[in-house]
């Protein structure tokens, strides 16, 4: 094979890998799109209700008491990861150790939010804000 020939098959595998990525990209697209949209009936309560401890805490407990996943679990810990990343960033700063897991951060907000039985209608992520705030505050 000639240098011309090689350096044309190797342009061409190069584009072909790139669009197989490009391909790649766009199913998982679409696979994404398609469970998102199929999930939509699971989600027909209220929006109020779906950001209450009362919903938000079964995926909790789920999580901190087994290894299973599902999308409570998943809505739990991505709301708690998100406190947590903001957390310093609050006006009142929540300050998690860095080498904190998050089945450990899960188990504060699960232990906090049980001990108030009465306040499960109410936001999550405000009862896990103070959870987070009771364990973890700032020292600044």
């Amino acid at each position: 094979m000639s240098r011309g020939s090689a350096a044309r098959f190797r342009y061409a595998a190069e584009q072909a890998l790139a669009g197989a990525f490009i391909f790649q990209i766009v199913r998982g697209f679409a696979l994404v799109s398609a469970i998102i949209l199929n999930c939509g009936s699971s989600f027909a309560a209220p929006e109020e209700e779906l950001r209450s401890a009362n919903i938000v805490m079964r995926g909790c407990r789920q999580y901190s008491e087994t290894t299973e996943t599902s999308v409570e679990v998943g809505w739990c810990v991505g709301s708690i990861d998100m406190l947590r990343a903001i957390g310093p960033y609050l006006q009142f700063p929540i300050c998690v150790p860095p080498l904190a897991t998050a089945r450990q951060v899960v188990r504060v907000v699960v232990q906090y939010i049980d001990g108030q039985p009465a306040r499960l209608h109410e936001d999550f992520r405000s009862l896990a804000i103070e959870a987070l705030r009771s364990a973890w505050p700032c020292n600044r």
